[in-house]
This record gives structure tokens, C-alpha cells and sequence, in this order.
């Protein structure tokens, strides 16, 4: 079992792309799991990161295709 310091530590590699979300939280999108959603009903539910951080994510989803 993993104790909570192993859970909170930000991800590396290719396949994560780390940015702040909600209150200067550290977060982690799984690239290999994005998937096509609706996003009015994701932006009510959860919220939006910053304009430059999404860039980056496109930037990096680009070179993993």
C-alpha cells in the first residue's frame, strides 16, 4: 500500500502533462485516456484550467500521435 506522499507526487512522463487547477492545485491529465466529452457539461461540473495550460496540453498531445 502506497502511503499518501506517494499518492500526491506529480507524475512524469510522456503520457502525464501536470498543471494547476482550482485553488493553485497541482493536477495530472492522463493523456492516453482523454477522450471525447461534451464540454459545456464537463465546464458546469468541474471548471476550465488556463488558456496557456491548455495550449501546452494540445502542444504535448500532439507529439504523443
Amino acid at each position: 500500500m502506497k502511503n499518501f506522499n506517494q499518492w500526491n507526487e506529480v507524475k512524469k512522463g510522456i503520457y502525464y502533462f501536470d498543471f494547476v487547477f482550482k485553488a493553485d492545485k497541482k493536477s495530472v491529465a492522463l493523456l492516453s485516456q482523454i477522450k471525447l466529452f461534451d464540454c459545456r457539461r464537463l465546464d458546469r461540473k468541474i471548471g476550465k484550467i488556463n488558456e496557456e495550460d491548455f495550449k501546452k496540453l494540445k502542444e504535448k498531445l500532439f507529439e504523443i500521435m
